[in-house]
């Protein structure tokens, strides 16, 4: 048997679809988003959408990493675990990524290491700042009391990269590195019983509460742009492990496609972007204003994505392989 999404041993129990499910709802909303292109301070829709949605992915994907599977490995065998299960498709397709959008660019290898690893092109931050945080994480669950520095360096992270950009002025990395961290480290910190998430009614408050507070934000009241971005993403942080138990048994339809989508969502979230900028498939300019047409894109995509791993899966079992699931993801 292959490990799980979330890199633990596995087990004779089959893959719950939960959190597959999940991924797969967050990912419609990434799809989407970089699909429907217009510029972020002129439509309240995707306005929205940015508010929370990476974070509560960056919160799953804490939510998915238990203390023993960190504790477990070693750092080699940890980095060589997530170098075959994400780090390498990353660096391949970053460096395609480069290759299409930038054809003139340099391949010098400082400049490689800025443009891919520092600050990475467009939505390929994810994936450092994911292993950044595992690392951290893998380093932070050694200590004596691991729910109290995971926590402290959390805040500390959030708290202090706006502080030491005041001082220093733009940081040399991307500045996601640092202040994602905290929405890992919260989804880390309840899986493993250091930290609690809201009451479902509190969290639907809390939600509708930041969803209004944006709005304000977005109509010109800057002043509470943070009030409105912690109020939303702490609600929709807290609803993340009551839906996955929502979603344990998949959805009628739709549910094994989600599951499907779920579990090689690395591979989604990585490749979709050829398609929905219009690399791939020209028409960018004609969707990307458009809220119906990027959602007709959108579901494409998705549905595209479940056929090609579909006949994937089948020629692989056809020549003895076996299937390649997500990463954690």
């Amino acid at each position: 048997m292959r490990e799980t999404a979330t890199g633990e041993a596995p087990s004779a129990r089959p893959r719950s679809a939960g959190p597959d499910q999940l991924k797969a709802l967050l990912l419609v909303l990434v799809v989407f988003g970089h699909t429907y292109m217009v510029p972020l301070d002129s439509d309240l829709l995707r306005y929205m959408i940015y508010g929370f949605h990476m974070p509560a992915f960056l919160f799953l994907s804490g939510y998915l990493v238990s203390e023993a599977s960190l504790r477990r490995r070693s750092l080699g065998e940890l980095l060589r675990h997530y170098w075959r299960r994400m780090l390498l498709a990353w660096l391949v397709v970053s460096l395609v990524w480069r290759a299409a959008a930038t054809p003139g660019a340099s391949w010098a290898p400082k400049d490689l290491v800025d443009a891919v690893v520092l600050q990475p092109a467009f939505h390929l931050w994810y994936i450092p700042a994911l292993m950044l945080a595992v690392v951290v994480a893998w380093v932070l669950v050694r200590t004596a009391r691991p729910g109290l520095w995971i926590g402290a360096v959390a805040a500390l992270a959030y708290l202090g990269t706006p502080a030491l950009e005041s001082i220093t002025g733009p940081l040399p990395f991307d500045r996601r590195y640092l202040l994602y961290f905290v929405y890992f480290a919260f989804g880390l910190m309840v899986r493993n019983g250091w930290a609690r998430v809201l009451p479902v009614p509190w969290a639907l408050a809390s939600v509708a509460g930041g969803l209004v507070l944006r709005a304000a934000v977005f109509a010109g009241a800057e002043s509470i742009d943070q009030l409105a971005w912690l109020v939303l993403n702490i609600g929709a942080m807290s609803l993340v492990p009551p839906a996955i138990g929502w979603l344990e048994r998949p959805l009628p339809a739709i549910g094994p496609s989600l599951a499907t989508i779920g579990q090689y969502s690395l591979w989604v979230y990585l490749l979709h972007p050829f398609v929905t900028s219009g690399k791939v498939m020209p028409g960018a300019e004609i969707w990307g204003s458009s809220v119906p047409l990027s959602l007709a894109v959108t579901v494409l995509v998705l549905v595209v994505a479940v056929v090609l791993i579909a006949v994937g899966t089948r020629l692989r079992e056809r020549i003895g392989g076996r299937p390649v699931g997500g990463a954690a993801f």
